[in-house]
């Protein structure tokens, strides 16, 4: 296995170590919250009423119940509705039982949970009517049924998960992490060890390659530089001559092939027909009036 593999299993293991540490930190954090809220709690008992609450949507009450708290006895509510019989002949059962259509019977759960049939119209209770009610009535508690059965299931998985919290707090005082600490501290140090190699040949190459990048940018500095003094040297401006263009030579007198003398104020004076034929050999320098050794150039 190379180092670069070994180095990528150390760090995926290490980073998994860790997060199974946070998790079970945090797991034996939250146990023992609720192990203090457990026993805050069962040495008292705790009875409140359940608070029926109508929803406006389907019209079947709610209980509003605190965590911990246990149901108020059962009693039987006052009978004090009216049905809506239009409502019920609109209903088709058998296409509700069909396609289970529980939100078309909630809808009626109000009306025939507390409906006063005893102050209905004998028009209104018919045999068709009644048969249907009743009808909706056995849907209604067929679904009541399955909702108990549900609620007992989830209190049993409450139970479950109880003992299994129990279990887990009683083992606390008896967990060892000292072994996942030496564990971890011995993957640090052959992380380190393997991943030294590696770290000073990245950083080997990273400063070549800046010393590289440095020197090609110097070069072309270097570069431009000298192609600069070597066309002042030859008297070629490479800022532009007089007619506009960079790197127009300034022709000379000696070299339009007339001739030059310095005048006793130190200025040129030069002679030669401009727009001469191609230039010839540089004609000599008269330097009369001057000291001796002045025009050795």
């Amino acid at each position: 296995m190379s180092s670069a593999s070994l180095v990528r299993l150390l760090a995926k293991q290490s980073d998994e170590l860790s997060k199974d540490i946070d998790s079970f930190s945090d797991r034996a954090f939250e146990l023992q919250r609720l192990a203090k809220a457990l026993q805050e709690r069962s040495g008292r008992e705790t009875v409140e009423k359940a608070t029926q609450v109508e929803t406006t949507a389907v019209g079947a009450p709610s209980y509003q119940l605190d965590r911990a708290k246990r149901l108020a006895p059962f009693a039987f509510s006052a009978l004090d509705r009216k049905v809506n019989w239009r409502k019920i002949r609109a209903i088709n059962v058998d296409r509700v039982e069909r396609d289970t259509d529980v939100r078309s019977v909630l809808e009626l759960y109000g009306e025939l949970a507390y409906a006063n049939l005893d102050k209905e119209s004998v028009y209104d209770l018919s045999e068709a009517n009644l048969l249907k009610l009743v009808r909706c009535l056995q849907m209604l508690v067929q679904y009541q049924q399955f909702q108990i059965e549900q609620g007992l299931a989830t209190i049993q998985i409450l139970k479950e998960d109880q003992v299994a919290t129990v279990g887990l707090l009683r083992m606390l005082p008896h967990v060892d992490v000292s072994e996942v600490e030496e564990h971890l501290i011995r993957l640090q140090k052959d992380f380190y060890r393997v991943a030294d190699a590696d770290m000073d040949a990245m950083f080997a190459q990273v400063r070549t390659e800046e010393r590289t990048g440095a020197r090609d940018t110097v070069g072309v500095n270097v570069d431009q530089t000298k192609a600069t003094l070597d066309l002042t040297q030859f008297g070629i401006d490479p800022n532009g001559g007089p007619d506009g263009k960079a790197g127009a030579e300034r022709p000379s007198a000696a070299r339009r092939g007339g001739s030059v003398t310095l005048a006793p104020g130190g200025q040129q004076q030069g002679s030669g027909a401009p727009g001469a034929g191609p230039p010839g050999p540089q004609a000599p320098v008269s330097l009369k009036g001057l000291p001796p050794g002045i025009g050795q150039w």
